[in-house]
């Protein structure tokens, strides 16, 4: 993979259960083909099929829309199985807060 994975966090309305849960969109940069997962506080830090981001127009942004319950989520990326923070000190997590 070339450079290191950044990340974008964008929040989505989420209707009727707005006040605990909102949408959250996470993105990843990597190389076109890569596997790219998204592990963190959310599913116990599993890289896993429900963690999986999809390459829609195989450019090499990554992207994944996941619900996630209001407050603080530690997160990485897992490209081509490394662990990536979308911090410039990769051994910290990335860190979103949903509120």
């Amino acid at each position: 993979m070339g450079g290191s994975a950044r990340s974008k966090d964008k929040v989505v309305a989420s209707g009727v259960t707005a006040r605990q849960w909102k949408w959250i969109k996470f993105e990843c940069f990597a190389d076109p083909g890569s596997k790219v997962f998204i592990a963190g506080t959310f599913n116990n830090w599993r890289p896993s099929g429900l963690g999986k981001l999809r390459d829609s127009e195989r450019d090499g942004t990554f992207g994944i829309l996941l619900k996630l319950r209001k407050g603080r989520h530690e997160y990485q990326f897992v490209v081509n199985g490394e662990w990536l923070s979308g911090n410039q000190d990769a051994t910290l997590n990335s860190v979103t807060d949903v509120v």
